[in-house]
């Protein structure tokens, strides 16, 4: 009974106003939606008076409607509600609007006035936050404006779309004057507003350098140094061991063939020093090189053989001295320790026991400061610190990693080229999180034979054995991460 005692009155109210033919009424009657430039208003024609009215709102920033936007519907067409939408407001802006009615020229009634603000464009989110030139990211905030307009520094984004004045997607734009990491700004509403959150682009550059002339060799010997490749040895695809090692002038691309020896498959290597390595395997066991040579200025120079015969195992130098660890001998039996050849002494020791046996492709390398080397069991990296001789897990690779390529240039770590995968990382230490950098165009299938640095780029060969081609081919790479 409440409820038809509160509703009855307005109910007689409304009737005895539309009854009233004389005198035309109007009513401003609510604000349905307001955004940061648009809003929707609804007002209601309760009397026409019996004559022709044309009726509409008008808007201001000020209460006495100094100023005011008219919105002209036009000719009444019957009582009842009637609405419109304007787009052209200010964001955060306090604005009044009343509905109207005219009749020849004269205001013949003007509804209550409303109040209402409107909304404040806001920025949430850049997705994906890294990204290479071309690819699409979507700008999340409120109330974006109709033509909206993004920025990546100074140049302007081309969007591609924007959905419910909360989500833009725009194309990455080439950056100006090599700025990789930049302010994302918004131009809604004639406000300015920028992203808490960076850009970042995507770089790296990869250039195919060359071709090797002959069949692609497995476990060869690779020497990335001074403009120059060293490869050769190992052993064919289906084959037996091979005995030429050629060198390849980076700069002018031109093969020559240096020397012919059998040696071990997959010795260990240095700038400076290789040896080792499996010469035979059969059912009675393998039996492994013990031959040692040392490479300065590009010339290979035989050295005394070394006091062990191993097979997959990894190097270093530090000062004067070479550490020959991991890998497995004839029988084999891990080798848990490392070899140490002294340079200037000209001799061998045993040193230190190592804290797991390294895979044959593990990622390995070395800088003045340390030896780093992937266990594959735990998948990190771990370091070797030639001052503390200690070694520590650095850090947890973005990937299960298998074979690929690990490089410190300017002191940015650089790992990628896993197997069948494409991608190559970029450590930020002060996070110790991992970004993606541009892709190599080969193709995924290829596998890393070697690789090392040269002037500040990252050198790799890759050959695919798993095509369908009876003669594989090697290929050289260079990778520049630091622009596109």
């Amino acid at each position: 009974m409440k409820r038809y005692f509160l509703f009855v009155p307005l109910l007689l109210l409304l009737g005895c106003l539309t009854d009233d033919l004389d005198e035309p009424s109007v009513i401003t009657e609510e604000v349905i939606y307001v955004s940061a430039e648009r809003f929707r208003i609804v007002g209601r024609v309760l009397s026409d008076g019996g004559t022709a009215l044309t009726h509409g709102f008008e808007v201001s920033e000020s209460a006495s409607f100094d100023s005011s936007v008219v919105l002209d519907l036009g000719e009444v067409n019957g009582l009842g509600r009637f609405f419109t939408e304007y787009n052209e407001l200010a964001a955060g802006t306090k604005y009044y609007v009343r509905a109207f009615l005219i009749q020849d020229g004269n205001r013949v009634s003007t509804g209550n006035v409303l109040e209402f603000s409107t909304a404040v464009t806001s920025l949430i989110s850049i997705q994906p936050a890294t990204a290479l030139v071309g690819e699409p990211v979507l700008l999340s905030g409120n109330n974006f404006t109709e033509g909206v307009r993004v920025f990546f520094g100074d140049v302007e984004a081309e969007v591609q779309f924007e959905q419910f004045e909360s989500r833009i997607q725009v194309v990455v734009p080439s950056p100006a004057n090599e700025e990789f990491v930049v302010d994302v700004s918004v131009l809604s509403g004639g406000e300015t507003l920028v992203y808490d959150e960076n850009f970042e682009y995507q770089v790296g550059r990869w250039t195919s350098v060359s071709e090797f002339p002959s069949e692609a060799l497995r476990e060869p010997l690779v020497i990335f140094d001074a403009n120059q490749l060293i490869y050769g040895m190992g052993r064919l695809d289906i084959g037996d061991l091979r005995g030429d090692v050629y060198s390849l002038d980076i700069d002018n691309d031109i093969w020559d063939l240096r020397s012919s020896f059998i040696f071990g498959r997959s010795p260990f290597v240095t700038q400076n020093y290789f040896g080792g390595g499996l010469l035979f395997r059969g059912l009675g066991g393998a039996l492994n090189s013990d031959d040692f040579y040392t490479v300065r200025d590009g010339q290979i120079s035989r050295l005394d053989q070394t006091p062990f015969s191993l097979y997959g195992s990894k190097a270093f130098e530090y000062e004067n001295d070479l550490y020959v660890i991991g890998g497995v001998d004839g029988a084999s039996e891990p080798n848990m320790n490392a070899w140490v050849f002294d340079s200037s002494e000209n001799t061998w020791s045993v040193g230190a026991e190592i804290p797991f046996l390294p895979a044959i492709d593990a990622i390995n390398f070395y800088t003045e400061e340390g030896f780093y080397l992937h266990n594959q069991d735990d998948n990190f990296l771990w370091k070797y610190d030639f001052v503390s001789d200690s070694w520590s897990a650095y850090v947890e690779l973005p990937i299960l990693f298998q074979g690929g390529i690990g490089a410190m240039i300017d002191g940015t770590l650089f790992v990628g080229l896993s197997f069948e995968d494409n991608r190559i990382w970029e450590l930020d230490s002060d996070d110790m999180t991992f970004k993606l950098k541009v892709e190599i165009s080969d193709s995924p299938r290829n596998e890393v034979t070697g690789y090392g640095t040269i002037d500040g780029e990252i050198y790799v060969l890759r050959n695919n054995f798993r095509s369908q081609s009876f003669a594989p081919k090697a290929t050289v790479w260079k990778f520049n991460p630091f622009t596109l």
